[in-house]
């Protein structure tokens, strides 16, 4: 498999969702991708320069670039101003930009370089500009060093492997899933202060190595894109013509001094002074507790597969009416100090629902089996949708997945880190907020747009 760079096609599924959400979502390609204006030969040969002088001066001209298409799209399509209720605080108008991944390579410099942008350019922003969402950002767009590669695992720095094995492991890494970091590492991304801030060492060991195998565990969202749809919507074309030297071979000092300004330059953040940042960070769901402890029939490891799916119907649609007060007592917990420990909380949860005839059956009514054989269909889940999520890519890459951890989370923690630097001194700056996206993996606007676009228009 190619290693495949998506293009503005990936945002697609947000679309039927915008209008409910009052989201007019315009999608757009970086230049050199999808549809957008190819790369000159003199400004490819700046791309690949190795001169630091150069590569900043290509940057800032794309900066320009997106800015005077931000101006003219305004002009041109009836955008309203900003406008903020003095009540309620809500705001309407206005434009909200999202970069996704290592698309904040452009919009960081964005930010950074805003002094930079010609005046008229940049006074006609500045009514509109509202937000920036730096969606799940890696490390390299912050500037930050190659972390070690026994802490935090990347297919893209392993020297074990081939090019050709980097590029495909790559999808799996990007868009898979990883439930199982310890508390400390959310406990990074919600930190209200340096002193709450975990220790880097921690942090690092906290963060998950392996990605989520179990048998119930959803698959990276790759393989669950279809080939023809797949080739809509990525290419490795720009990739390995451009993308790549953008994002990993320009000297990294230039983005480590774009966030330096982005987050403490006092008079940069007079330009666009309407625009609040918003650095967003997804986490997946919370681990499985251990199946002796909170038992599912889905993960018992003593029944075989049959007996699982057999049996699920029942555990899911049962009563379970004698757990103990102190399961009660967890849920209407209104403080940290109220809240019994978890393995109290454990102990006191039933294992097996209420059993008949004492208790009502699972279901309120039983279905009818003339009825339930028309709404479910148990073919459709084991010839198709379980071996895709659970299965599937298993066979294609087999061990080499269990190798695999995403990055993102660090450029988010150090930024949280910076925030608190300059908060702590008493400095001022544009306004910053870390915000968590829960349950979400790094391909949330695909595998749950509907969600997806709720969370970006609830945080701007």
């Amino acid at each position: 498999m190619d290693l495949m760079f998506y293009l503005a096609g990936i945002f697609k599924p947000l679309l039927p969702f915008a209008f409910a959400n009052n989201v007019r979502l315009v999608l757009l390609d970086a230049r050199d991708n999808g549809q957008s204006t190819l790369y000159t030969e003199a400004e490819l040969k700046a791309i690949y320069s190795r001169d630091k002088a150069i590569e900043t001066e290509f940057l800032r001209s794309g900066v320009i670039e997106f800015a005077t298409f931000l101006a003219w799209f305004i002009e041109h399509e009836d955008v309203p101003a900003i406008k903020e209720d003095i009540e309620s605080g809500e705001k309407t108008g206005g434009i909200n930009l999202v970069s996704w991944s290592s698309g904040s390579n452009w919009f960081i410099p964005f930010f950074a370089m805003a002094d930079t942008i010609p005046e008229d350019i940049r006074k006609a922003l500045d009514a509109y500009l509202g937000g920036y969402i730096l969606f799940d950002a890696p490390f390299c767009t912050v500037g930050l060093p190659n972390p070690p590669l026994d802490k935090v695992y990347s297919c893209m720095r392993d020297p074990a492997l081939t090019q050709e094995e980097r590029f495909a492991m790559f999808p799996a890494t990007v868009s898979g899933y990883y439930s199982k970091h310890a508390p400390i590492v959310r406990a990074a991304l919600i930190a209200t202060s340096l002193d709450t801030l975990p220790p880097v060492s921690e942090f690092w060991d906290g963060i998950q190595k392996r990605h989520d195998t179990e048998p119930d565990a959803k698959s990276p969202t790759i393989f669950r894109i279809p080939k023809d749809t797949l080739s809509r919507i990525a290419s490795h074309e720009p990739f390995i013509r451009s993308t790549v030297q953008i994002i990993m071979g320009f000297h990294s000092e230039i983005y480590a001094e774009c966030i330096e300004k982005v987050v403490n330059d006092v008079q940069l953040a007079t330009c666009f002074p309407k625009a609040r940042i918003y650095v967003m960070r997804r986490t997946t769901a919370v681990p499985d507790p251990p199946v002796d402890k909170v038992y599912s029939v889905l993960r018992d490891p003593s029944l075989p597969e049959e007996q699982r799916v057999a049996g699920f119907p029942a555990w899911i649609g049962g009563y379970y009416s004698v757990d103990a007060p102190i399961v009660r007592v967890a849920f209407s917990a209104t403080s940290l100090a109220t809240f019994p420990p978890a393995s109290e909380f454990w102990d006191s949860i039933k294992k097996h629902c209420d059993a008949a005839p004492q208790a009502m059956s699972p279901g309120t009514r039983p279905v009818p089996k003339d009825i339930f054989d028309k709404i479910t269909s148990q073919e459709v889940f084991v010839w198709s949708t379980l071996p895709m999520e659970v299965g599937f890519y298993r066979d294609i890459f087999g061990d080499a997945l269990d190798r695999i951890v995403n990055d993102e989370k660090l450029a988010t923690c150090f930024l949280k880190a910076k925030i608190h630097v300059r908060q702590a001194s008493g400095q001022k700056g544009r306004e910053i907020d870390v915000t968590i996206f829960d349950g979400a993996s790094h391909m949330a606007h695909w595998d749950e747009p509907e969600r997806s676009i709720e969370f970006f228009a609830s945080i701007v």
